[in-house]
């Protein structure tokens, strides 16, 4: 029995070593009315979304979230709390999700990815976003922390209801 579950397990690892997974940084913004912030892409649909992206290789989660902070909203920032663990199974994603407040402003102004930044009140939201945005704003609304959430397929979260 220990053989057979061994060759299972060593199938297992070898598996999942194989799988290699992106991982994005994303931040829910909020200013002194408590506002979130969002930007306007200027690619696939140009959907609202939060500042984020990809970490490059070899950055720290929060230093990659700062960074895209600052890229696509001028905004300098400092994070005040991590929200949770976004994952997308079916495109091997992970996301880490932070808190953030805005610490003072820089120069911006829109470029070939970033269309417009603005606040939103959280009654407030365009209609213009993506399952996965929606749900972090939630989470980010609510002040929750440490949250894992598991998108299957496209916007369909297999713990939340009726968030669109």
């Amino acid at each position: 029995m220990a053989k057979v579950l061994g060759d299972a397990y060593a199938q297992l690892l070898q598996m999942r070593a194989s799988v290699t997974y992106t991982v994005g940084v994303f931040a829910t913004v909020r200013d002194a009315e408590r506002r979130i912030l969002l930007v306007e892409q200027s690619y696939a649909g140009r959907h609202w979304a939060q500042p984020g992206g990809g970490l490059e290789d070899g950055e720290n989660p929060i230093d990659g979230v700062l960074r895209e902070i600052l890229e696509e909203t001028g905004y300098i920032a400092e994070v005040t709390g991590f929200i949770g663990t976004y994952v997308s199974v079916f495109r091997s994603d992970i996301v880490l999700h932070f808190a953030a407040r805005i610490v003072r402003e820089s120069e911006w102004k829109p470029n070939r990815e970033i269309l417009q930044r603005c606040f939103f009140r959280p009654n407030e939201l365009p209609a213009k976003l993506r399952a996965n945005t929606r749900a972090r704003i939630l989470d980010g609304i609510e002040d929750r922390r440490n949250v894992f959430r598991t998108l299957s397929a496209v916007d369909t979260w297999t713990d939340l209801e009726d968030i669109r």
